[in-house]
């Protein structure tokens, strides 16, 4: 059996494919009861979600196009234009809306992920990005997730303190 950093390739699959499942259902959690106007000194909390969904979204449309064999359809420009972009699509939907979206999308992205046979493949995100494997992307993403939930938590922390 072929191990990667002492760990077989099927437990390091169901290691990340948990690490998303965690940081999405808290993500959901925490989106379900913030203020959309809470601000972490770079975006409110309905960006913080805007882009999330967008990503997963794109997230989606990849693994689709790799379980199809082809060559997905991927977003041109920088990380932050692309972000502001998700922002302004986004902006009409409510944190429910955009929270109940995030959350079937991530059961949808999961079962995706679950049939691709081959997780050392490329699994690229936008035109220009970083090279990435399957694994090392679904890391990247649930890191991402707590990342940004961790972010605006400090910063409800900070509001109440100054209130």
């Amino acid at each position: 059996m072929t191990t990667t950093g002492g760990i077989a390739p099927q437990d390091r699959r169901e290691r990340a494919l948990a690490a998303l499942q965690e940081a999405s259902a808290e993500a959901v959690g925490y989106f379900h009861q913030v203020d959309a106007s809470l601000f972490d000194g770079y975006q409110n909390a309905h960006e913080v979600l805007a882009h999330l969904l967008f990503w997963q979204c794109e997230h989606i449309t990849v693994a689709h196009a790799l379980l199809a064999g082809q060559e997905p359809p991927l977003q041109s420009g920088t990380l932050a234009a692309l972000n502001r972009r998700a922002c302004r699509e986004l902006k009409g939907l409510t944190m429910q809306q955009m929270t109940d979206q995030f959350a079937v999308q991530a059961e949808e992205l999961d079962a995706l992920l679950r049939r691709l046979p081959d997780w050392g493949i490329p699994f690229p995100i936008k035109q220009g990005g970083l090279k990435c494997t399957v694994e090392d992307r679904v890391f990247a993403l649930a890191t991402h997730i707590d990342k940004h939930v961790a972010t605006l938590r400090r910063a409800a922390v900070r509001a109440s303190d100054t209130y």
